[in-house]
């Protein structure tokens, strides 16, 4: 009875670091992924774009004042998130977080194109 007890206790040690494991293991999976998918390449794609004004196009119905794609500002980017600043149909200046992964499109907007609007 008594080799029952220990051989529990022993099991049960051996089983606490596996959730750690586990979590470890998750965020490699999502790393890889986002290899494959090619989001960091992306996300290092748009850090270059900070501070310039561009055209987003999204996938799907994205809640980004009901188009799926906007002109818009890149403030701020990570490896999953990218910060934009736009304005409404009120013309009012808004800020919204995407995630890379909906990303489909960008397109720069040129100095000269501004000049001509």
């Amino acid at each position: 009875m008594e080799y029952f007890g220990i051989l529990a206790f022993i099991l049960v040690c051996s089983c606490m670091s596996l959730p750690v494991k586990v979590k470890k293991l998750e965020s490699e999976i999502i790393s890889l992924k986002r290899k494959i998918r090619g989001e960091d390449t992306l996300s290092k794609l748009l850090k270059d774009l900070v501070g310039q004004k561009c055209i987003i196009k999204c996938e799907g119905a994205l809640a980004l004042a009901g188009k799926a794609q906007i002109e818009c500002e890149v403030l701020d980017v990570d490896d999953e998130w990218v910060k934009i600043t736009f304005k409404d149909r009120k013309n009012i200046d808004k800020i919204n977080i995407i995630r890379i992964e909906s990303v489909d499109n960008v397109e720069v907007i040129s100095n000269n194109d501004i000049n001509k609007n």
